[in-house]
């Protein structure tokens, strides 16, 4: 199954990688969903899907409960500079407005960026594209009948409260150390980082973690099984390569 938004970071080139060297998938949990690709890809049984960033979580529990709604408030919406601004500007109270918003600004900003200033106001700038799709309906109606399983759970909660069912493979993809960390008002600092790994650790089900590949996370890492591996990432507006890091608890 593929994703309705794009998402900077999204992890849909390591899942082969990271389904390859986790145990049983029939259970996942994703403190840091975004756009939940290992979830998405191999579509467990069961699944909880948590993530800080209260707007994602929304976007998805509309595209669960109101997926038609969604789509026709999305698709009433164009690729055009003014408009997009304007949209920018608002706010939305009504879930599926504020889930249609969400997703316009996905689609026609720049690279697909989720980021906001100080005070939480979403601050990406116009993206340049040639006649971009906005709305997928194939792929919102398909994750709707996924998400609508009583077993599929949605949270927007910090991830040390994230429920975790037994036997789940548990898979952390936190902000970037030192790459990007302003999805939310608050920075992913190094003390979170620090905090994570923390707890991380004190689980007793498989977990995978992935990162930046720097000194320091090595070092919080060092009794992890760590794998190194090179990706491609789109922030700043180019491709560039770099080296991230895949750490294991077994």
């Amino acid at each position: 199954m593929k994703s309705p938004i794009k998402w900077v970071g999204g992890k849909s080139k390591l899942v082969p990688l990271i389904s390859s060297n986790a145990a049983d998938l029939g259970s996942i949990v994703e403190p840091f969903c975004g756009s939940a690709a290992l979830t998405l890809s191999n579509e467990p049984e069961v699944a909880v899907l948590n993530d800080s960033n209260e707007e994602l979580i929304n976007f998805y529990r509309v595209v669960r409960d109101d997926p038609e709604i969604l789509i026709a408030l999305a698709g009433i919406l164009e690729y055009d500079k003014r408009m997009y601004y304007a949209v920018r500007r608002t706010t939305q109270d009504w879930a599926p407005a504020q889930a249609a918003r969400f997703l316009y600004l996905n689609r026609t900003g720049f690279n697909g960026l989720y980021r906001v200033n100080n005070k939480g106001g979403f601050n990406v700038p116009f993206g340049k594209y040639n006649n971009p799709r906005i709305v997928f309906e194939g792929r919102i109606r398909s994750l709707s009948d996924y998400l609508n399983k009583d077993s599929v759970i949605l949270s927007s909660v910090d991830f040390e409260e994230v429920f975790i069912p037994d036997g789940s493979v548990v898979y952390c993809d936190p902000p970037y150390h030192k790459v990007f960390t302003k999805y939310t008002k608050r920075d992913f600092d190094e003390p979170n980082q620090e905090r994570l790994e923390s707890w991380a650790s004190r689980l007793k089900c498989s977990v995978i973690v992935s990162n930046s590949d720097n000194p320091f996370i090595r070092r919080l890492y060092r009794n992890w099984r760590i794998l190194g591996v090179d990706t491609n990432t789109q922030v700043g507006g180019s491709c560039k390569k770099q080296r991230e890091l895949l750490m294991m608890n077994y």
